[in-house]
């Protein structure tokens, strides 16, 4: 804690929000906390916006509302605006165009036989077969001190000008999405596809659009709170969103917000573990999510998930299928390898395609396949897969 005497101390903006500030009418003192860990020589300053919904927002978003408000003359110099912007996210269009090539290089070499020609079509271009992780589509962020757009997987490497086609398309969507809640509900799924086929679904766009569809989803039409399986899918991917950017510590309404949206999404799905459909892959995936996302914002808010997480354990401690409960001495297998051919009764048995349930013998894993691949998610899947969107709307349809 840090004492902000009159006259003598200034106190600047800071979009990581690593500082709150708190003035004493009475005796005109201000005292400036910490809210992280801070290292030496640190720039510790704090969020000065009124509207700290931008603090998830891109970097070239926070500066015109700081310039607009009278904050800032110029282009916000902070560490967080001059170190790369993974809110402002975009598909790297070299790992786009690689995959592109790939596929037409396989097509080709099966049409011509020639793993040569196959190597020599697919290493032309920007992006070689060395830098390149076939099974993951890079983002590419802007580095506010760089001025440089960098690829999280490829050797993608570009200035503004180099992408200009892409920043013309984000102010594009940024004007037509300034109101959201002009938009009808029925256009922001729409939308949603829009900005994620021409910005990448990891852009700040799409979160914006979930919080709205959540919102629009948990009051019907006569202002009633309701909840929908559309309300959950958008507040799922809302906080899968806020916990891969990595970011630091956010404001106190941000962090509400957050957190109440995923405390009712998990509410919600386990009302409806028992039922027709076969919901504890869903649930034990987003409530391992959300332990992390609140973990990251504040470790006190694992209070409030502890009813939820018996409610996990009592899942994973039994069979899947005769509900008996299994061996206390359970490892999950190192490797997701065909365990189909381990002993009966030895070990128990966990679903290979998504290494969530477990059973207790073959018998019940093989009597459990015929509901179980209906509603098992694969393991690398995440909460934007379509194989999640059937399992959740298919009750809304």
């Amino acid at each position: 804690r840090f004492r902000i005497y009159p006259r003598l101390s200034l106190l600047r903006h800071s979009c990581a929000a690593d500082g709150e500030f708190q003035y004493d009418g009475q005796t005109g003192m201000g005292t400036l906390s910490a809210r992280t860990s801070v290292n030496p020589q640190w720039w510790i300053g704090s969020w000065m916006l009124e509207d700290e919904s931008l603090f998830w927002k891109g970097a070239n978003v926070r500066s015109a509302a700081l310039q607009k408000a009278g904050l800032l003359t110029q282009e916000c110099c902070c560490p967080r605006c001059h170190g790369s912007d993974a809110v402002r996210a975009i598909k790297c269009p070299g790992c786009t165009d690689y995959q592109k090539r790939l596929k037409a290089a396989k097509l080709l070499m099966l049409m011509s036989s020639s793993a040569v020609l196959m190597a020599t079509f697919v290493g032309w271009g920007r992006v070689t077969l060395d830098h390149v992780n076939l099974k993951q589509q890079g983002e590419v962020h802007r580095n506010g001190k760089l001025k440089r757009w960098r690829c999280t997987v490829c050797d993608f490497n570009a200035s503004d000008v180099a992408v200009d086609g892409y920043i013309k398309i984000e102010m594009q969507l940024s004007e037509d999405l300034a109101d959201l809640s002009a938009i009808p509900t029925d256009k922001l799924g729409e939308w949603l596809s829009v900005v994620g086929s021409r910005l990448g679904m990891q852009h700040w766009l799409c979160p914006a659009l979930c919080m709205e569809i959540y919102r629009r989803h948990t009051v019907d039409s006569q202002g009633a709170k309701t909840f929908t399986f559309t309300a959950a899918l958008a507040g799922l991917r809302v906080g899968e969103w806020f916990l891969s950017r990595k970011l630091s510590k956010p404001p106190q309404s941000v962090i509400d917000e957050v957190a109440d949206m995923m405390i009712n999404t998990l509410e919600f799905i386990q009302g409806r573990l028992v039922g027709i459909r076969d919901l504890r892959v869903v649930y034990l995936r987003a409530h391992d999510m959300i332990r992390n996302l609140m973990e990251s914002f504040d470790k006190r808010l694992l209070d409030r998930l502890r009813p939820f997480s018996g409610a996990a354990q009592n899942i994973k401690r039994r069979c899947a299928f005769c509900h008996k409960f299994l061996q206390e001495d359970i490892q999950l297998p190192d490797c997701a390898e065909d365990i189909s051919a381990t002993d009966e009764g030895i070990v128990p048995l966990y679903c290979v395609h998504c290494m969530t349930l477990c059973y207790c013998d073959m018998g019940c894993q093989m009597s459990d396949w015929k509901r179980h691949r209906h509603y098992c998610i694969p393991m690398e899947a995440d909460f934007l897969s379509t194989k999640l969107s059937s399992i959740l709307l298919g009750s809304d349809s």
